[in-house]
């Protein structure tokens, strides 16, 4: 049960600007046993998209590659039903076309399902006589988020929150039926009903009024209370035919109301299950001690009414309650304090229980299906420094000298890697590098360029500093080795920056404004959040008898003679005599070396 595996999360990087998306994969992989990689599964990658896919113990869909879409007519789909290992998936938003995600994970062979289902509800959803084979999890829609405590100091003493309740939600489509419209009722009707009783709100539900990251902390941070609904959607939507006849619906009747349209599409689909779930904004709201006051519902069974949450009738016949509640100090300390200590201090609810599971679901099917782990053999790597240099080294080859290998495994805190064309990079993460950009304009298109020591970028932020000025469209583009690899566009707003969240592999940055706007592009400033170093660009296998060459000509007389010494000698030879210097690795390490 201990055995550690290798484990390939392919994702949808165009999902990554959502907070709880990167929350996900960063959790997992920071707190699972397993080694953890991940790969862009794009629709338009190409069969190579992901090389040496049978060196991975199992392969993993995150529940951003969208199995109901088209990804399983893609070419890295047919890639991955040729995988032998064990394949997993991540699934959410199951109630969207279903019987494309059960065709899909049939199509794929996939055996562990990680699913938002309740148990009582999954037969529905995934029947036995088709799914007999497959391994289902619960698991939550998301997590406590990670390191919620860099934002607690956006948190306002109780007694200095201007806002007595807060709220930002949505107006879904209406094919998703009530329950997802209970995010736009409870913010409309309780706006009117603290216009009406005096109570300081502060209450949206367009997506101009969304938040995200920092300025959703902060947000609650200046909230006493903030309200709240179960998620999801309580209809089976099995071939998209619900969607299409309420679209049907509205191009008939532009002005319907949901109430018209549930008459004429969703009655005999809405309610036919329950899937009711808390909502990860729920863990953000008690990890900033700001109360919750929610419909009634059942939340996943994670929080309880009155102890957790203030429990508002859907006909708010307690709102008054609601009210004096907020404003009785006492009360609302007492309990953010309870949901703080059993739903964020404890841990049953964050990432650590996610992994847990995830570790324990993986380890069991997949000594069970005889697959040896390929943890030793497969090229993980280490490090060895010396004054000015860090080189890269396989596990194991330099196995005589132990003590090598012991500071070369202290040398690299992480075993991050990354996919290019050509091998698997080891990376170093630079979690608190915070580096800003010099967006220099150019004389012959106008854009601004920006070249970088080749990294990972993990949040980029682009912003211009002309207060007053109009937002002007844009469009950013990564590079890497002059190949695009990240496109966007973009609108720059004066005095708020704009954040892309990707990870993505990239030495040049490349900005180009319509046209009117070159006036403000002296303005412009960046900042790139996050920066991971590569040591090397390299094959490993390359690497290592290049850091022999290097290590024996440093070696004293007397090492060079030992058995070890002399095998370092001859992995030099063999690499003078097979390879030429790769030019990717010597322009790597002089960026290095001027870093």
């Amino acid at each position: 049960m201990n055995k550690q595996f290798n484990v390939l999360v392919l994702y949808d990087p165009a999902w990554t600007h959502i907070p709880t998306v990167r929350e996900f994969l960063r959790g997992l992989q920071r707190y699972s046993r397993h080694h953890i990689v991940f790969a862009p599964a794009r629709r338009d990658a190409g069969s190579n998209a992901v090389a040496w896919l049978d060196d991975f113990d199992v392969v993993v869909l995150h529940f951003s590659v969208q199995l109901f879409s088209d990804w399983p007519f893609s070419a890295l789909a047919d890639q991955l039903r040729s995988f032998s290992g064990l394949k997993a998936a991540f699934l959410q938003d199951e109630y969207e076309r279903t019987e494309a995600t059960r065709q899909a994970l049939e199509s794929l062979q996939i055996r562990l399902v990680f699913t938002c289902v309740p148990e009582v509800e999954r037969e529905k959803f995934y029947p036995q006589h088709r799914f007999s084979h497959v391994t289902f999890a619960g698991v939550l829609t998301g997590y406590v988020p990670l390191d919620f405590e860099r934002h607690q100091h956006l948190a306002l003493p109780l007694s200095e929150r201007p806002v007595e309740i807060g709220y930002r939600g949505r107006r879904l489509a209406y094919w998703y039926g009530s329950l997802a419209m209970e995010k736009w009722w409870i913010g409309r009707d309780v706006d009117a009903l603290c216009h009406e009783r005096g109570v300081v709100c502060d209450i949206g539900w367009s997506e101009d009024d969304r938040l995200y990251d920092d300025d959703w902390y902060r947000f609650l941070g200046r909230c006493v209370a903030t309200l709240g609904c179960e998620s999801g959607a309580n209809l089976i939507d099995e071939h998209g035919e619900v969607r299409r006849a309420v679209e049907n619906h509205l191009e008939s009747r532009p002005d319907a109301d949901f109430e018209d349209v549930h008459a004429a599409c969703l009655q005999k689909f809405d309610h036919c299950t329950r899937m009711n779930q808390i909502s990860p904004r729920m863990f953000e709201a008690i990890a900033m001690r700001t109360a919750l006051i929610l419909y009634e519902g059942e939340y996943s069974r994670v929080i309880e009414p009155g102890r957790h949450y203030f429990s508002l009738k859907k006909d708010y016949s307690n709102f008054d309650d609601a009210v004096r509640f907020i404003r009785d100090s006492a009360s609302v300390r007492a309990m953010t304090d309870r949901a703080f200590t059993d739903i964020v201090a404890s841990g049953r609810y964050g990432y650590e229980a996610l992994a847990a599971a995830f570790d324990s679901a993986v380890a069991s099917l997949a000594s069970s299906r005889g697959r040896q782990s390929k943890a030793k053999q497969w090229p993980l790597t280490s490090a060895y420094a010396d004054e000015s240099q860090r080189f890269i080294l396989l596990d194991g080859e330099v196995g005589e000298n132990r003590r090598a290998v012991a500071e070369a495994r202290a040398g690299l805190p992480s075993g991050e890697l990354l996919h290019t064309d050509t091998c698997f990079v080891p990376l170093q993460r630079r979690d608190s590098f915070l580096r800003a950009l010099r967006l220099r304009q150019s004389a012959a298109n106008g854009e601004y360029t920006a070249r970088l020591p080749l990294c990972q970028i993990v949040d980029l932020q682009l912003g211009m500093d002309a207060p007053g000025a109009t937002p002007v469209n844009g469009r950013v583009v990564l590079l890497f080795r002059g190949r695009q690899t990240y496109s966007q566009t973009i609108v720059l707003q004066p005095g708020a920056p704009t954040t892309i969240a990707e990870s993505v592999l990239a030495d040049e940055i490349r900005v180009a404004f319509e046209r009117g706007a070159m006036a403000l592009a002296p303005s412009v400033r960046g900042k790139v959040r996050r920066i991971t170093g590569v040591h090397s660009l390299i094959p490993p296998e390359r690497a290592a008898t290049r850091v022999a060459k290097r290590l024996w000509h440093t070696l004293p007389l007397s090492l060079r003679l030992s058995p070890w010494g002399m095998r370092a000698k001859a992995l030099a030879r063999a690499a003078r005599a097979r390879w030429r210097p790769a030019p990717d690795a010597e322009k790597m390490q002089s960026l290095l070396r001027r870093r």
